[in-house]
C-alpha cells in the first residue's frame, strides 16, 4: 500500500498507548495539534487475546517520594506535582496520597528505598493498623503525596487530555515502520497506513518483537508474579485509609514484599494485593513467550509462603481466596528508562520502567516528546543516563536473571 489524499499523516506519532505513551501524547499535544496516539485498548478476554498486552491493566502501583538515586527521584516528584492537573483537566481521579509505610529489620539499611527514612518527608512509625511487625523491626511512613494509584485509570486521565488537546487516539496495534524520504510508514495489523514526520516508541516489553527499529535494544522483559488477596467489602470499608507497604523479609526466598490496600477490582470484589521479586521469576525472550505469560495461568511456588507472610502482617484481616496474577518488568542495563532519538532525529524511544515507571511516567513523558519538538535534551539530569542501549553491546547482561535482587517499586 502507498500513501492516499486520505492517508492520515501526523506530525507526531506515539505507538504504545501505555503509561509512558499517554503521557508523551499529553505534553506533545500542548505543542502541536497534529499528534497520535496509536495502540489497542486492553483485551476484554486475555485467555484469546491475539495482540500484544501491557503492564498497566492492574488496579494499584505504589506511590513514592523517595527513590533509589537523585534522577529517580527527580522524575518521581517532578511527577507527582502533575497528579491534581492531570486529573482536574480529565475529570478522572487515579491517585490516592495515603502516605507509604516501609517495614525492615533493625540494622538494615542497605536497600532502596529504606535509606530515604530519615528525609524530612519521613516519620518513625506507631500506629499502623492493620499490620502487626516483629519486635525487631523498624517501620517508617513517608507523608503525602505518597501513597498509591490506579494506573489504568492514569493512562485514561492522561488520554483523555491528550484527546482533549487534540491528539487523534488510534485503538490500532503497530506491526511495522518502514523510514521513507520524510515520513515513517506505520502499518497496523488492520492493514491500514498511518504517515509521521516523528515516530516515538514507547512500546515496553514488546518494542524487540516487531518490525519497529532497525537495531535490538538492550531490554529484558522478566515475568513478575502479584498475588491478589480478596477480602470483604466490609473490610475494605473498615481498612479504607490503610497505606501501602514496603516490607523487607531478608530471611528470603520472598526478599522485598510491596502490599497495597483493599481496592475494588473490576469484577467487583476487593483486594490487597501484594508484588514481590523472587526466583521463581524467568526473563522472557520470545513473543510468544511474553503473550503466553499473560493468557496462560501458572503456579507460583512461593504462594504457600505468600500467604503466610500476609497473614502474619494482617492477623485481624479474614482472607476469602487467593488468586496468582502475571505481570512484566522490562529491564535496562543502566536501571533507566531509555529515552532517545535512535534513528536521525525521526525515530525517538522512552523504554524500560525497570519496575518503577508508574508513578515517575508523566515526567518520562514529558522529556520524550521534550526531546521530540526540540530534538536535543533539554533537562538538567544527565541524558548520558538515559542514553539508548543495544543488545549486541549487553549480551552478557541481556542473559542474566535481574528480578530476584531488584529491589525498585
Amino acid at each position: 500500500m502507498t500513501q492516499t489524499p486520505n492517508t492520515p499523516e501526523f506530525e507526531y506519532a506515539i505507538i504504545g498507548k501505555g503509561l509512558l505513551g499517554a503521557a508523551a501524547a499529553r505534553h506533545l499535544s500542548q505543542q502541536s495539534d497534529s499528534v497520535a496516539l496509536i495502540g489497542p485498548d486492553e483485551p476484554k478476554t486475555w485467555q484469546t487475546h491475539k495482540g500484544v498486552f501491557a503492564s498497566h491493566y492492574d488496579e494499584a502501583r505504589i506511590v513514592s517520594q523517595s527513590a533509589p538515586d537523585s534522577e529517580w527521584q527527580t522524575l518521581d516528584r517532578a511527577s507527582i506535582v502533575q497528579y491534581p492537573v492531570i486529573e482536574a483537566q480529565s475529570g478522572i481521579r487515579f491517585s490516592t496520597p495515603s502516605g507509604r509505610l516501609t517495614a525492615l529489620p533493625k540494622g538494615e539499611d542497605i536497600f532502596y528505598p529504606y535509606v530515604a527514612s530519615n528525609a524530612p518527608n519521613c516519620l518513625s512509625s506507631v500506629n499502623h493498623a492493620p499490620f502487626s511487625f516483629p519486635d525487631n523491626y523498624d517501620v517508617v511512613f513517608e507523608k503525602a503525596p505518597s501513597g498509591y494509584l490506579n494506573p489504568r485509570q492514569m493512562v485514561l486521565a492522561q488520554t483523555t487530555c491528550a484527546e482533549l488537546q487534540g491528539t487523534a487516539v488510534i485503538a490500532q496495534q503497530v506491526s511495522r515502520i518502514e523510514l521513507e524520504q520524510s515520513l515513517a510508514k506505520i502499518s497496523l495489523t488492520n492493514g491500514e497506513l498511518i504517515y509521521s514526520k516523528k515516530v516515538l516508541l514507547a512500546t515496553g516489553a514488546f518494542t524487540n518483537f516487531f518490525d519497529l527499529l532497525p537495531r535490538q535494544l538492550a531490554l529484558k522483559p522478566e515475568t513478575i508474579t502479584t498475588v491478589l488477596a480478596e477480602v470483604s467489602e466490609e473490610t475494605a470499608v473498615h481498612f479504607k485509609n490503610m497505606p501501602p507497604l514496603n516490607y523487607m523479609n531478608p530471611d528470603g526466598p520472598l526478599i522485598h514484599l510491596s502490599i497495597l490496600p483493599p481496592i475494588r477490582y473490576p469484577n467487583g470484589r476487593y483486594y490487597i494485593k501484594l508484588f514481590t521479586f523472587s526466583d521463581a521469576e524467568r526473563p522472557l525472550t520470545k513473543l510468544d513467550e511474553l503473550t503466553n505469560w499473560f493468557k496462560k495461568e501458572r503456579p507460583f511456588p512461593y504462594l504457600d509462603l505468600a500467604k503466610e507472610i500476609m497473614q502474619a502482617l494482617m492477623p485481624t484481616i479474614d482472607f476469602l481466596s487467593w488468586e496468582v496474577k502475571p505481570c512484566i518488568v522490562t529491564y535496562t542495563p543502566t536501571w533507566k528508562p531509555m529515552i532517545d532519538c535512535v534513528v536521525n532525529g525521526r525515530v525517538y524511544v522512552a523504554v524500560g520502567g525497570n519496575g518503577g515507571s508508574a508513578h515517575p511516567s508523566d515526567a518520562i513523558g514529558k522529556l520524550a516528546a521534550d526531546l521530540m519538538i526540540h530534538n536535543e535534551w533539554r533537562s538538567h539530569l544527565e541524558h548520558k543516563n538515559f542514553q539508548a542501549q543495544y543488545a549486541d553491546d549487553w549480551s552478557d547482561w541481556m542473559s542474566e536473571l535481574t528480578s530476584v535482587w531488584m529491589n525498585l517499586d
